[in-house]
């Protein structure tokens, strides 16, 4: 990021040596560090991958701060290796390095670095990513709005709308699946009959998305995302695993983007392999 002009009074601002960004289907989080301390962090609506690196550089610019030696992204839509390196490039004039996640991949790493587990990402979306102890990756799920993300703050929101009778968008606009998501956290902290069955139907859903990459007993799960907020949810889900297949939960403590800030040799650089398609191993 260019640096600018020296504030009045000579005060030099505080500058980060890392920025890291998970950018999800609703929500946009930055967090700098500078020595393995945060020391900025914005949280704000999501924006266009065409649009981010624009916002990064006028965000830095308007703080002062002159490039920095590492810019982390994890974002929603990015799986292959050469989308990685195109927006690594695109991102280059950001930082002196650039590292580019899938935002569940940031997720995993976040918690787990390079060991092997499995991370249940539910939020706007949801998805189950598994790393085997060869290093192999295998994925269920974020097919996105139009194809399923069961059990995510989507599939609750459009429920709860099917199940009272309203229409429901066929080929939502990103605004209106961020608004009918936004519909789960209500749901998740009603205790009608009805908001418990959803309840009930999205842990399951969620379960099933966890075994359907074959866990291993002895590799956590780790769960993370806004529905995992709400703790009656989370512990729900976690004695389903528990009881249906033995596994044992982690939660992500923080976002994965502070993490990547003050941890940032946790997190792989340069461009890492692609991720599988849904079923898939690579």
């Amino acid at each position: 990021m260019p640096s600018r002009r020296r504030p009045a009074g000579g005060v030099r601002p505080v500058t980060p040596t890392v920025i890291a960004i998970d950018r999800g289907g609703s929500a946009l989080r930055l967090f700098a560090a500078r020595g393995g301390r945060v020391i900025a962090r914005w949280r704000g609506p999501t924006r266009p991958l065409s649009a981010l690196k624009n916002w990064l550089e006028t965000f830095g610019r308007r703080r002062g701060w002159p490039r920095a030696d590492r810019l982390i992204v994890g974002s929603k839509g990015i799986w292959t290796r050469a989308e990685r390196r195109a927006w690594a490039r695109r991102w280059s004039g950001s930082a002196k390095s650039v590292s580019v996640f899938s935002d569940v991949e940031l997720g995993h790493h976040a918690v787990l670095g390079t060991r092997p587990g499995v991370t249940l990402v539910a939020g706007t979306g949801s998805m189950a990513l598994k790393r085997d102890a060869r290093g192999r990756w295998v994925r269920a799920g974020g097919l996105g709005p139009r194809r399923g993300d069961e059990g995510s703050g989507w599939w609750i929101g459009r429920e709860s709308l099917i199940r009272a009778g309203r229409a429901v968008p066929a080929d939502p606009s990103p605004a209106e699946v961020r608004r009918v998501a936004a519909r789960a956290r209500r749901v998740l902290a009603g205790r009608s009959a009805r908001a418990l069955g959803l309840q009930q139907e999205a842990a399951e859903r969620l379960v099933a998305l966890v075994l359907s990459v074959r866990p291993e007993r002895r590799h956590p799960v780790v769960l993370t995302g806004s529905l995992f907020e709400n703790r009656l949810f989370r512990r729900r889900v976690e004695k389903a695993l528990r009881e249906r297949a033995g596994l044992f939960c982690l939660r992500a403590e923080e976002n994965p983007a502070r993490r990547a800030a003050a941890r940032p040799r946790q997190f792989p650089a340069g461009a890492p392999p692609s991720l599988p398609r849904r079923g898939a191993r690579k």
